[in-house]
């Protein structure tokens, strides 16, 4: 017997495999006068367009620090971060932070819940401002 015969009569013509859902997150290492990490920003990477995109960069760049990064694939690894101050949008990002303990880890909405609803946004610029604090200190 066809082992392939309950597809085709299912109508499946060709069997793929499903490709693995591939975990993507933005990363944006936020950089003093001096070159020098004093931050790094992770967030959600859900929606993965133009508007979301855009909306991370505009988070990273009002800390007013230098920042250098972009949309990344995998997973953040919490132990490849010096011990700088971690500002973390999301769930999943945060997640990646729940089984290690960093002193000064900032969470808030990702970007994708940031664009859906307006005002989550106040909630967000508060984290983000007491982030800036701790990197100034």
């Amino acid at each position: 017997m066809n082992m392939n015969h309950y597809l085709q009569l299912m109508g499946i013509d060709v069997w793929r495999l499903r490709t693995p859902v591939s975990n993507h997150y933005y990363h944006y290492d936020l950089l003093d006068t001096q070159d020098r990490q004093v931050g790094v920003l992770l967030a959600d990477a859900v929606l993965k367009d133009e508007k979301e995109s855009q909306l991370v960069e505009k988070i990273a760049k009002a800390t007013k620090k230098q920042i250098r990064g972009g949309l990344k694939e995998g997973r953040p690894n919490p132990e490849k971060l010096g011990q700088c101050v971690i500002i973390l949008l999301g769930n999943r990002v945060t997640q990646s932070f729940s089984q290690v303990n960093f002193p000064q880890i900032i969470t808030s909405h990702s970007p994708a819940e940031l664009l859906r609803d307006g005002d989550l946004k106040p909630k967000t610029w508060n984290a983000l401002k007491k982030a800036m604090q701790l990197m100034e200190a």
